[in-house]
């Protein structure tokens, strides 16, 4: 991918003893480099390999208590380790036998309800869905269905308080697709969220869609 800078307009002055200097374009290659760089690190882990749990490969069998097991929190939110990309919405189970292959939910703490359930009990009630993002290469969507999953790691920092996640995907059409995820609870601000993507493709010419979807969880209502 390759950023294009706009040329400034250079206005000039005859005010005395102002100097002006011409744009320096360097600087601003620089500055874009440097912000790349501070990128790569947040998404590397913690070096000391005793403050992560990690998790490689997709299992539908086994996906929900990989979620589970790499949840993370800080006392007022939690969050399971749900996949961001290349899941489809999680629907209404009108089904009582139903069974997800993801079970995304972020939680608050104290936020209870009571379903409409026999009998009825009081549960915490899962906030929206802000993870997940809907990626389509040339007009297809990218699903962990559809293609090949050849690379899938999940990598829990506890250092760090964050998830960190890689994958690479092979499409039908035999486009190459490679993500890297940061997603965390910020213990600074404890009412919010942070989840940072970098996206990378084998080729040039393909045009790149990404939806932000903010929906209530559970309800499988898609952005219009």
């Amino acid at each position: 991918m390759t950023l294009g800078f706009r040329q400034p307009f250079d206005s000039r002055t005859e005010e005395a003893g102002r100097e002006y200097q011409p744009f320096n374009h360097n600087r601003l290659r620089r500055f874009a480099n440097t912000e790349t760089d501070h990128m790569h690190k947040a998404l590397e882990p913690t070096q000391d390999s005793r403050w992560i749990l990690s998790h490689e490969g997709y299992n539908v069998l086994s996906e929900s208590a990989v979620e589970s097991r790499l949840a993370f929190g800080h006392g007022f939110l939690g969050m399971r380790a749900a996949r961001s990309v290349s899941r489809g919405p999680t629907w209404v189970a009108w089904l009582g036998y139903s069974r997800w292959a993801s079970w995304p939910r972020c939680y608050v703490a104290g936020l209870f309800d009571v379903p409409n359930t026999e009998p009825p009990v009081a549960a915490l009630v899962p906030v929206a869905d802000w993870s997940r993002v809907r990626i389509q290469l040339d007009g297809e969507p990218l699903l962990e269905r559809e293609g090949e999953v050849l690379l899938g790691t999940r990598k829990l920092d506890m250092r760090r308080g964050l998830l960190l996640s890689s994958w690479t995907h092979r499409t039908p059409a035999g486009i190459m697709a490679a993500g890297r995820e940061l997603r965390l609870l910020s213990l600074s601000d404890r009412a919010a969220g942070l989840q940072l993507i970098r996206l990378s493709l084998d080729r040039d010419g393909v045009e790149v869609r990404l939806e932000a979807i903010f929906a209530l969880a559970g309800l499988g209502y898609r952005q219009t």
